[in-house]
């Protein structure tokens, strides 16, 4: 055992008290705002419910709204992010890249909130983060394009099944409800 070994055994020592510290932090948190974790849970699940019920009677019409409306989201999503990324792209001043970085990257300290809101505003006045935004989403949509075009029998076939199953009986409402 020599001086090394000791100076690493408090370092591990210090990191578990400083772990031990975060967990009080995140208990604390947690114990604070659980009324309004139990809510959005309790708004979950009346939202899920509303959700079957109208799949019972509107199966087909709701499940192509789904799959148009992700289309759309998506295409929009395209059409603003290359749009501010064409009026970024003439602007010197989204050139740079110092404006990204943090002070020190190597700190160990908990970031602000004023240092995260001026990361994120300067990483949404980049040019580069509109055209990854654009990249990302063309791809997303190509990929849901394809995907519904080759399913789409199968799609009907399932919005059928889900029709006829939820019109089957009432009784299958009890088993949701109670289940």
């Amino acid at each position: 055992m020599n001086l090394n070994d000791v100076s690493k055994d408090v370092e591990n020592l210090m990191e578990l008290h400083n772990a031990k510290q975060n967990f009080e932090y995140a208990f604390e948190d947690l114990r604070a705002s659980w009324h309004i974790i139990v809510g959005l849970l309790a708004l979950g699940g009346f939202t899920s419910l509303i959700w079957i019920c109208l799949m019972r009677c509107f199966a087909g019409i709701m499940v192509w709204l789904s799959l148009i409306g992700m289309m759309i989201v998506l295409a929009v999503g395209c059409y603003l992010s290359v749009d501010k990324y064409i009026q970024l792209r003439g602007d010197e001043s989204s050139e740079s890249v110092e404006a990204l970085k943090l002070e020190d990257p190597d700190a160990e300290k908990l970031i602000t909130t004023d240092e995260l809101e001026n990361y994120i505003g300067a990483a949404l006045q980049s040019k580069h983060t509109w055209l990854a935004f654009s990249i990302v989403l063309v791809i997303l949509l190509i990929l849901f394009l394809i995907i519904v075009v080759f399913i789409r029998s199968r799609v009907a076939i399932a919005v059928s099944l889900i029709g006829q199953g939820g019109s089957k009986d009432g009784g299958s409402s009890r088993v949701v409800i109670s289940g």
